[in-house]
Order: structure tokens, then sequence, then C-alpha cells
């Protein structure tokens, strides 16, 4: 296992059980104590966990939804809009957790007849202005931050679903690490729909740029098209476009 993917299932471990020994986290994952200490201590300069004494507990990274509600709205407004021309009369959609997917709702017609899954209570929520819509949320326990849901039950749910579309956000992208992801909950759901559709977009503000979380979440050949904004460099665009199609709004 690469160390930037145990990083990741550590940080994903803790969310789950909110703190573990040095040793549990040794057993767990088969590697050394040493090693464990090493990787935790990367970790809280990161800011992703606290150390306690034999070992840690999470700290929690998820911007709250209605704080990112406020952040680069105008921009997040063209790739809604920009995105809903995607959606076409009797797809099935997989809508994430992302602000941005709220203004795709926005500016899909009123009475166009799609199913969506979500495991996002406030997408959930704004897809009733949606009349003819079927909405499908998933089970599982609240992340009381983000407003959607996780663990065994969701992933269970989201296994005997099938979308043509997925609108996925994420934490950051960059050409060294391509898409990551801070929440590494969530990203379990949003990788157990991927191999069930048949065109896979992300949205991300170009603020994302750069900006990298803690797991990897997705590759570039993993997704069809990436919707952000025209502040996104020159030479990201140029390179991310031979593998998946750069869409700048």
């Amino acid at each position: 296992m690469e160390n930037y993917e145990r990083l990741g299932d550590i940080v994903s471990y803790l969310q789950k059980k909110q703190r573990a020994t040095t040793k549990e986290l040794s057993n767990q994952f088969g590697v050394t104590e040493q090693t464990i200490r090493n990787d935790l201590s990367f970790l809280e300069k990161e800011a992703r966990i606290i150390r306690v004494h034999g070992g840690a507990k999470i700290t929690e990274n998820e911007t709250k939804f209605d704080d990112r509600l406020t952040e680069n709205v105008e921009e997040k407004r063209r790739l809604g809009k920009y995105a809903a021309t995607l959606v076409e009369e009797d797809d099935i959609v997989f809508l994430d957790g992302g602000t941005s997917i709220l203004y795709l709702i926005e500016c899909l017609p009123q009475d166009i007849h799609i199913k969506i899954i979500t495991a996002s209570l406030p997408i959930a929520d704004k897809c009733t202005i949606l009349d003819n819509a079927e909405i499908y949320c998933l089970g599982g326990m609240l992340n009381k931050k983000t407003k959607e849901m996780y663990g065994p039950k969701a992933l269970e749910d989201i296994s005997n679903l099938i979308a043509n579309k997925a609108f996925i956000g994420i934490s950051g992208f960059s050409l060294e690490n391509q898409f990551t992801e801070n929440n590494v909950l969530s990203l379990e759901v949003k990788r157990k729909i991927l191999p069930t559709v048949s065109q896979s977009i992300i949205i991300a503000d170009s603020k994302k740029e750069n900006k990298i979380g803690i797991q990897r979440a997705f590759s570039f050949d993993e997704i069809d098209i990436l919707i952000t904004g025209t502040e996104v460099s020159k030479k990201f665009v140029e390179k991310a476009n031979k593998s998946l199609k750069v869409m700048t709004i």
C-alpha cells in the first residue's frame, strides 16, 4: 500500500472509530508501530488528527455545508448552469452534496422527468422544486457538517442503484494528485456509484486547483468531464485535457 493511500485510510478509520491506539492502527494496516507514529506525525502537522497518549483521535476537516454556500458564489452559479445542460429527459442522475449542485438543480426545467439519487439532505430538499422528478435518498448515518449520509447502510443502498450520469464534487484537483477529497466517508459512496454510470462529471470551482485533500479520490482517466472556472491555469487545462474533457466556464 502506498504511503499516501495509507494516510487516507488512517483518517477514514479514525473518522469511523473517533480514536485508536498506535498498536491498533499497526495491526489494522499491517505496518510497524514506528511507521504508524510517523504517519500520525504527518497527519497532525496537516491538522487531520490530534495525537493523544498512545494513539490519535480524529479532527474534522470538512467545511460546513452552510459555510460553503457563501464561497465563490458567482462562479458556482455559472458551473451549475452549464452542468444543467448535460441533464436530459429520463436520465437517472447521482447528485453529490456539493454546493454547486444546488445551482444545477435551479437551472433544470421544472417539469423535467428524471430520477435523482443523492446522499445529501440539502440536495434532496432542493430537488423538490422539480415537479416530475423522482428522488431517491440514501439511508445511513448523518454527517452533521456536510449534511450527507454515510456508512454501511448508505453503501448498501447505493450498491443496489444504477445511474447513467453522476455529478460529483471534490476537495481539490492538481496535475500531480489529480482529484482528491477530505471527506473520506462520502468518498466511499461516490466510488460505489461511479462504475454504473456512462458519464461521470466533476464540478469544482477554480479555487480548488492545487488544493490537496487527504485521500486520492479519482484519477483523470476515471472521469469524463471536469467543469471548472476560467481562472484555472492553462497548464492544467492543456495537460488534463489529454485524459478527460475540461470545460472552463
